[in-house]
């Protein structure tokens, strides 16, 4: 879901350290990676731990009212993504507030890093980069995130979309890609020529400093982890492909007419062409639950991306779980609740009927759940209960 994910980006939260850094040098840096010229200072405050997870909190709070939190955790335990007893909120914050040392906040156009020193220089060490700064490298995502804001306008993105996550999701691609692919072309320009530390490529430096799922813990769901890192790693796919097609221009293009869809981040030409957009697909009406008494708890749309996630976690090997989530088309959910029960409709569509029925196919390995197929239409649901018979005095 996107508001599970929602404070990640619109706060661009990353593991920044203390602020000792010629911010100066590293903004002309960045401004010569990117392209782009700051318009405005950068406004910078230094903050205790303490206030910066008052910070965090209070955006909590604004993104996900109290009332919002038990049917964002019903949605995913409809759907066998967190565990049934699975307290989301309490994972979730115990997540922000050990992650978070630094963030970018668009609302107010600060950089909010804390005081508290990084832990993990040694790992730079370790992989021969002793002159790196680990604190110069996380500034430099932050700071891109600042340069894009101040020509794009960074909430402008459809990164808040209420309706249709899987959209808020690939925007949050575009915007974590091409700060990725900014710190990635920094480390280029501080490393001589040859591998560091025995580490393969300078995408796996990267990953050791910003992406592994090391920095979320054991504790953090896989849906969670998967899609936290699908911002970076499927971003930075997006933002290369761009570049190779026409520079930084067609990177600012992209700000311009953003991704529609995961799909669009996943297979970048279309989102570079603007091909292939997401079907409209009609979110299943649920007659049978509401007879039976059930009342509507959330909808929304996974796109192809979630589909895949979600094929996985219900036991699909990896390949097969990619290929099948292909040619997606669109899709809409409903989850009802009554009690502590739960249950869903899901409408999807796809390109081609070859595709639904590899779909279809794939979901049947869960085995309890109804597959319906009508075309290039696939609707999957946990069975409906059955409605009470009526009462003597029902008419």
């Amino acid at each position: 879901m996107r508001r599970i994910l929602g404070l990640l980006l619109p706060l661009l939260v990353v593991a920044a350290p203390s602020l000792g850094a010629d911010l100066n040098a590293l903004q002309k840096e960045v401004e010569r990676i990117r392209g782009l010229s700051f318009r405005s200072p950068v406004a910078v405050k230094e903050v205790e731990p303490a206030r910066l997870r008052q910070v965090v909190r209070t955006e909590l709070d604004r993104e996900f009212p109290e009332d919002e939190w038990p049917r964002m955790e019903k949605v995913l335990k409809a759907f066998a993504l967190i565990p049934p007893r699975m307290n989301l909120r309490a994972v979730l914050e115990g997540l922000l507030e050990e992650q978070v040392a630094g963030l970018y906040d668009p609302r107010t156009q600060t950089l909010y890093v804390s005081t508290s020193p990084l832990e993990g220089e040694e790992m730079l060490a370790e992989a021969g980069l002793k002159d790196l700064s680990l604190t110069d490298l996380f500034l430099v995502h932050e700071l891109d995130h600042a340069l894009t804001d101040q020509h794009f306008g960074l909430l402008s993105l459809p990164l808040e979309d209420r309706e249709n996550e899987d959209r808020a999701s690939a925007a949050r691609c575009l915007a974590e890609g091409d700060a990725t692919w900014v710190m990635v072309e920094y480390l280029k320009r501080r490393l001589s020529t040859g591998k560091a530390g025995g580490l393969e490529s300078l995408d796996d430096v990267a990953a050791a400093m910003a992406l592994g799922r090391e920095l979320l813990g054991q504790g953090a769901p896989a849906y969670v982890q998967e899609n936290l890192l699908f911002g970076y790693l499927g971003g930075l796919g997006l933002v290369r492909a761009a570049l190779a097609r026409g520079g930084t221009k067609a990177l600012d293009d992209l700000y311009r007419r953003p991704p529609a869809s995961t799909e669009q981040v996943l297979h970048p030409e279309k989102a570079l062409s603007g091909g292939d957009p997401p079907l409209p697909v009609e979110a299943p009406r649920g007659e049978a639950w509401r007879k039976a008494g059930w009342t509507r708890v959330n909808e929304g749309t996974w796109g192809e991306f979630n589909t895949r996630v979600l094929l996985e976690e219900w036991g699909v090997p990896g390949e097969r779980a990619e290929k099948s989530a292909s040619e997606w088309g669109g899709d809409r959910w409903v989850v009802f609740g009554k009690g502590p029960l739960l249950g869903f409709d899901w409408k999807t569509r796809w390109d081609t009927e070859g595709a639904a029925a590899r779909f279809a196919a794939a979901v049947r390995t869960r085995g309890d759940l109804l597959v319906t197929v009508r075309g290039r239409e696939v609707q999957v649901s946990t069975p409906p209960p059955v409605a009470p018979p009526p009462g003597p005095n029902d008419s």
